[in-house]
């Protein structure tokens, strides 16, 4: 049994050299994979009592996942899955796990998806099925987080195809969130899990739209920050709002967890701002009004502390906003105007004590190309809050950001539209 097991260890720590000489060697992978191997990894209850056995077939099945660059063609998939479910029922927990890896290493696999078809009709329910039983049984992190990486790269792998189990899978997952308690460390997983399952529902999503709500709360919580969930947060917070055909009021409510994160967390900035967009295709005057000061804080906040890039990503989403609100825009977004009014007009005031044009500055034509959109929208609101800012002098000031807004009108389109 012992000479066996180092057997498929070596097998397995040396299949890049050993593939090469045993097709020298004439040796072909199906004829072992077929004959011992086969043997090993069949069910055994009744024949193996003293459960020695057990040591052998944990190695054999994690061999298997070792080897799986040689199990490309179908009639070799088929079993391959088998024998791990075998190995999934089988009454020794480390048979069990030595399965999960397997199974992980033929999911994640290239060649994967030309067997997947045959794979969601045979084996994807019992596996699912048989994982979830795992998840409840394994007390140790390392192996939850195991068990639940396998769950999660069955659902990314199978995209849609996941349906027909997308109900087992919720049914579980609510108990697994509980579970982790304290650890966060399985959570990025599960908040994996769950995005995908919304996007392969689509609408039918709204059922656990309250579940996903709950779980955002947790992970984006301003008092206690979990900066290693918020990615998975986030991404999961877009496909909720990519599922959703209407902001309903718990959804809503989460928005100022975004304020918060975006202004603690800019290394997620291309994550938050396509939630931010879902948000604007989706949102009301209502919210415009709710949320329109704080947003603008925010932006304002946020713009002073990144570059160029990031510059224009905001600029870009805060023109999808103008877009949808045009003449709600300039009230709801007070703060930000007088900003971008403020900054021109400072240009202004330097390029005329200099007697010679600024140095060429992005936020100039970035903040020139958003006031052209509201000027064309509401000139009748900015002129009011130029007047305002200017003590009546509001003609006067638009006359001096026109000038300037003149000889930068070639270098105010968006970069994204450049050719």
């Amino acid at each position: 049994v012992l000479l066996k097991h180092a057997l498929y260890f070596a097998l397995g720590i040396g299949y890049h050299s050993l593939n090469e000489v045993m097709e020298k060697a004439n040796c072909r992978f199906e004829q072992w994979f077929k004959g011992v191997m086969a043997r090993d990894l069949s069910d055994s209850k009744g024949q193996d009592p003293s459960g020695i056995q057990c040591v052998v077939r944990a190695r054999a099945i994690w061999c298997l996942g070792e080897w799986v660059d040689s199990i490309k063609k179908p009639e070799l998939r088929n079993p391959a899955y088998s024998f791990i479910t075998v190995a999934l029922k089988d009454r020794d927990m480390v048979v069990r796990l030595m399965a999960v890896k397997a199974l992980i290493s033929l999911v994640i696999d290239f060649h994967f998806k030309d067997t997947a078809k045959l794979y969601i009709q045979r084996h994807m329910a019992e596996h699912c099925e048989l994982l979830l039983r795992l998840t409840s049984e394994v007390r140790e992190l390392e192996a939850r987080k195991l068990v639940s990486n396998a769950l999660r790269s069955i659902v990314e792998q199978l995209k849609d195809g996941i349906k027909p189990v997308a109900g087992m899978l919720l049914k579980y997952l609510p108990e697994m969130w509980k579970r982790c308690g304290e650890h966060d460390m399985q959570r990025p997983i599960l908040l994996s899990i769950l995005k995908e399952l919304t996007l392969a529902l689509k609408q039918d999503a709204t059922k656990i739209h309250e579940f996903i709500v709950e779980v955002l709360r947790y992970s984006m919580d301003p008092k206690r920050d979990r900066y290693y969930l918020t990615e998975y947060a986030m991404e999961l917070w877009h496909s909720l709002l990519y599922t959703a055909p209407s902001l309903t009021v718990p959804i809503v409510k989460l928005f100022p967890y975004w304020t918060h994160q975006i202004k603690n967390n800019l290394e997620q900035l291309e994550t938050s701002l396509p939630v931010l967009e879902a948000y604007i295709l989706l949102s009301n005057k209502k919210f415009l009004e709710m949320y329109g000061k704080l947003l603008s804080t925010t932006i304002c906040e946020v713009f002073a502390q990144v570059k160029d890039f990031g510059r224009e990503l905001i600029v870009q989403h805060t023109e999808y906003l103008a877009q949808r609100f045009p003449q709600q825009f300039t009230a709801a977004m007070e703060p930000l105007v007088c900003t971008i009014l403020s900054t021109l007009l400072h240009a202004c005031k330097v390029e005329e004590q200099k007697k010679g044009n600024v140095a060429n500055d992005k936020t100039l034509r970035i903040f020139s190309r958003l006031l052209t959109r509201l000027l064309v929208q509401d000139f009748s609101g900015v002129t009011k809050l130029m007047q305002k800012m200017s003590n009546g002098k509001g003609i006067e000031v638009l006359g001096m950001i026109m000038g300037l807004w003149l000889d930068r009108l070639g270098e105010s389109w968006a970069l994204y539209k450049r050719r």
